[in-house]
C-alpha cells in the first residue's frame, strides 16, 4: 500500500468503523439470536479495522521516514567552551 492508498484508505476506515459502532448503539435484546442490524455493526466495524489499521501504519512509516533522512534532524549544536 502506498501512501496515497493509505490516505484514502484511513478516512473510509474511521467512516467504516464510526458507522459500525452507531448500528450496534441502541436498546440491545436479551436474545440468543443476535439482530441483523447488530452483526451489520460487527462487520463494519471489522471492515473498517482491516482498512484503518494497515494504512495508518503505512502513514506513520512514510512520516517517520521523512524525520529519518540525512540532513531532516536537528542542526548539530557547537560545542560550548
Amino acid at each position: 500500500m502506498n501512501s496515497r492508498q493509505a490516505a484514502i484508505a484511513l478516512p473510509a476506515g474511521l467512516a467504516l468503523n464510526l458507522a459500525g459502532m452507531a448500528l450496534k448503539a441502541g436498546t440491545s435484546t436479551m436474545s440468543l439470536t443476535p439482530s441483523a442490524r447488530y452483526m451489520a455493526g460487527d462487520v463494519s466495524s471489522l471492515a473498517g479495522l482491516m482498512l484503518g489499521i494497515p494504512a495508518g501504519m503505512v502513514l506513520l512509516d512514510r512520516s517517520l521516514a521523512r524525520l529519518r533522512r540525512p540532513g531532516a534532524g536537528p542542526p548539530a549544536s557547537s560545542p560550548q567552551p
